[in-house]
């Protein structure tokens, strides 16, 4: 099941997109994954999700691992949007 954060920073954004990916059984990684996601479906920063950085800082010489937080509307529409057996699951309930 997705995360529930109850932290006053991420308020509202209560759903982890990591969890959500692997729940969905997606098949590209979770990075080329989410960040199609939310430019194709044009998701804003701070309205539908915010990003946090996995380790609390930026690694020396290399990207920080990021993940992404996102809001229950936010995370209906990934769901109903992917093409696998539990994407058709959420379908078909809506």
């Amino acid at each position: 099941m997705p995360v529930l954060v109850n932290n006053e920073d991420v308020e509202g954004f209560c759903v982890n997109t990591r969890q959500l990916h692997e729940q969905l059984g997606v098949g590209k990684t979770y990075q080329h994954w989410i960040k199609a996601r939310i430019k194709s479906y044009r998701f804003t920063e701070n309205v539908d999700f915010i990003s946090l950085c996995l380790n609390g800082h930026k690694p020396k010489g290399g990207r920080p691992d990021m993940t992404f937080m996102c809001t229950i509307d936010m995370a209906e529409d990934l769901a109903m949007v992917e093409r696998t057996d539990i994407g058709e699951t959420v379908r078909n309930y809506f």
